[in-house]
This record gives C-alpha cells, structure tokens and sequence, in this order.
C-alpha cells in the first residue's frame, strides 16, 4: 500500500540546478503534493511529462523510468526520491505489517527508483564525455540522524535510506553521478498534520514546540544544497547540529569550523539524551500513578 506521494514521479526540464549552459532532464519521484511536489514546482522552468506509477513495484517503476526516458531521448540528469509515508505510534501499539510498509515506500521505493534510473545515467555519461554524470538526491529526515519513543517505524526507514545514500555516494564516483540526502525537519504539509495527529505526547513533548518549515522554502533549501555540492543538506541550526555529530565518514561542509564546534554540540547533545530520557521515565511515573489510583477506585 502507498500513499500518494508514493504514487508519482514527476519528469521534469530542470534548470535551477542544471548547468547554464544547456538544458537538463530531471526527474522527482513523490511529486504529487509535500515536498516531491515543491521540488517540482521550485527547479522547473516547465513540466514536459509526467509518468505515474507505484513506487512500491519495481517493474512500474521501471516501466515508467523507460517511458520518460523516451520522451525525453536522454536520461535523466537529476533524480530526486521524495516519496515517504509516517506513521508515528508506540513500537507495541503498531503491527509488523506497518513496518514493511513503512519500508516499502521509505526505502525500497527510492531504491527502486535509483536502480532503475542509474543505467541509463551512466550509459549517458560514457557517451557524453566531459559532461557530468548525474546527480541523485534522496529525501531522508531529522530521523535519518536521530531517534526517540514513537519514531521507531519512521526512523528504521530513514536510516536505511541513509546508509544506501552514504554508500551510493562512493560507489556511484565510478560514473562521475553525484549523491546528496535532504534531512528536513518538519515540513509545514497534509501529511504533517497527519502525522501530529498519531504522535504520542511523549514524542510531541521531545520535537518541542517549533513552527515547521514551509513547503516551498524546503525545497529552495534542497536546491541551494545541491547546487553548491553538498552531500547532506540540512533545513535549520539543530538538525545541522545534529549532521555534525552525525555525519560518519561523509563530506562535512566545512571541516575546520565543525571541528571546533564538536565539543559545544557534544554538551548540546548530552543535555537533549537526559531530557528525552527524562521525558519517557516521566511518562511512565504518570502512567504507574495513574494504575495505583485505579486500583484505588476499585
């Protein structure tokens, strides 16, 4: 089962991040509404065609990637992931089903995307020597860089992605293709006040309370990113914090100034763990109380 932003790629002529030189292809997978969708609208001077498909089916997907393809008579010189489904909860409260779920479409639904593009990327790049290969953006989240109560099926996802976008990142230097991930933090659409509508208060509580990001300047934000060559890409000063302490054998963007910050962010870090824990040992203090004066009543 998908959602709608599982459900569409969006082929588009990009230029906001294209070489100036000549027009480019790109293609954005979960274009219908959110982020996939302001991505869209934000890099494109137009929308040459669309193909739909479920990114669930790894055959549509590919079926739909030869498609525009074809329209086009070239491959795809951007491709951005961005179908993604949350479903926040307590771990013992939701079924496994929802976990494969989550992982079909976090995951596996840019995994295919990305396996069904790159070869026709890189038989682009043998052909058109001295032009790059490519580039690929994979939408992760704040939770592909932390975790807390109620975030377990989102988070096992985004870290997954994560790990196929820092090893992609490597590999993908044979053919010269570029890889970034987009860690947005909240991101004012529909499936935002979805999402706050099944969040525990525990984890609403650990968020904090903060105005999400609009739709439209997360995706200039992902564009500014890529365009200055960013692997990870960030949308404000705490999830930034939080690629520092994060950031694993990647790129940093600027390794002096995140060296001598390192400390600072290892306290900042500290301070927030004994505050998400003291959070759920609060809970579950109220939630004892709140059996003992059952009991009581009885």
């Amino acid at each position: 089962m998908a959602t709608d932003s599982a459900k569409v790629m969006g082929v588009v002529t990009e230029e906001a991040i294209a070489e100036p030189a000549r027009r480019r292809d790109g293609l954005v997978d979960g274009a219908v509404r959110g982020d996939g969708l302001l991505v869209l609208g934000a890099c494109c001077a137009a929308v040459a065609a669309t193909e739909s498909c479920d990114v669930v089916d790894s055959e549509a997907v590919k079926k739909a990637l030869e498609a525009a393809n074809a329209f086009h008579n070239r491959a795809a010189d951007h491709v951005v992931c961005s179908a993604g489904t949350v479903e926040p909860g307590y771990f013992m409260d939701q079924d496994v089903e929802g976990f494969r779920r989550s992982m079909d479409i976090n995951y596996f639904g840019c995994l295919h995307v990305v396996h069904a593009a790159l070869p026709a990327m890189i038989k682009q790049r043998e052909t058109e020597r001295g032009e790059s290969g490519g580039q690929i953006v994979l939408v992760g989240s704040a939770f592909s860089l932390m975790a807390c109560i109620g975030s377990t099926q989102y988070s096992s996802s985004k870290y997954a992605l994560r790990g196929l976008a820092e090893s992609l990142r490597n590999e993908l230097k044979l053919y010269d293709i570029r890889v970034s991930i987009f860690y947005p933090g909240n991101v004012d659409t529909p499936m935002l006040e979805r999402e706050l509508a099944l969040t525990p208060p525990e984890t609403l509580t650990i968020e904090g309370v903060s105005n999400p990001l609009s739709a439209e300047a997360a995706a200039q934000t992902l564009i500014n990113g890529v365009a200055k060559g960013h692997f990870s890409i960030t949308t404000d000063p705490l999830v930034y914090l939080l690629r520092i302490l994060s950031n694993g054998v990647t790129p940093r963007h600027n390794t002096v100034l995140e060296a001598a910050t390192l400390p600072l962010v290892i306290v900042i870090q500290t301070a927030f763990l004994v505050f998400m824990d003291a959070v759920v040992e609060y809970s579950r203090w109220q939630r004892a109380k709140q059996r003992r004066n059952e009991k009581k009543d009885q």
